[in-house]
């Protein structure tokens, strides 16, 4: 292993199993306002692009039948600060670490990788979930979407990374379960590792030609 590899992790769907959660404090907060819920499996395909877009394409789909509905800003900002304050309280319900990412993540450290989450969810409740659940301290530094002024697929937060640790794109690599992931991976020249037991299936995430797929998280180590 070189000292000076580099791995980047997605959050939700890669290294915690949060979707229940998430999905439940999206029903809540539609509740609260008097509109339908929605169906679990719905709910979570909006998640990838950061809290504000999720809840955007929740109320739409709810309202009007039409994910893509553009909101006002005034109103957007209710139902969102709405949905942060629920969720907050319920961030840890049922989410858990996926099968073998403790006993991966030691493994890793202790071969003295760089490791860093970069979620497209804020970075506080990043910070929560990952603190809650201890493991918080095996990373050098954790990105939320509203840690840079862009977030993935945008390279931009990734090119940071990199050039705050000095690391070259031939030493690092980008490990996700989207395709959010896939392309910031690839437009910021880094490796790029899908994993298939999060949010998308596997054939979704093959079109976007990652480097590796795994399967299990403790994959990993037979690719660094």
């Amino acid at each position: 292993m070189d000292k000076t590899k580099l791995l980047i992790f997605d959050l939700d769907g890669t290294l915690v199993n949060s979707f229940n959660d998430i999905a439940e404090s999206v029903n809540e907060t539609l509740r609260n306002f008097g509109y339908n819920e929605l169906d679990k499996k719905v709910a979570i395909q909006y998640i990838g692009d950061g809290i504000k877009k999720l809840v955007s394409r929740a109320f739409g789909k709810s309202l009007y039948n039409d994910s893509e509905h553009e909101w006002k800003e005034e109103e957007l900002t209710k139902f969102y600060n709405h949905y942060v304050d629920n969720y907050e309280k319920n961030l840890l319900n049922t989410t858990v670490l996926y099968p073998c990412v403790k006993e991966t993540i030691e493994k890793l450290k202790l071969m003295d990788t760089l490791m860093v989450v970069l979620s497209n969810k804020n970075e506080r409740l990043s910070k929560k979930i990952l603190e809650a659940l201890k493991v918080k301290d095996y990373f050098d530094l954790i990105f939320g979407g509203d840690s840079f002024t862009t977030k993935k697929p945008d390279p931009n937060p990734i090119l940071n990374i990199l050039k705050y640790f000095s690391v070259s794109v031939d030493k690092a690599m980008i490990v996700g379960d989207s395709e959010n992931d896939i392309i910031a991976g690839k437009n910021a020249g880094i490796k790029t590792c899908a994993v298939t037991y999060g949010l998308k299936p596997k054939e979704e995430l093959e079109k976007h030609n990652p480097d590796y797929i795994i399967d299990e998280f403790k994959e990993i180590l037979n690719i660094i």
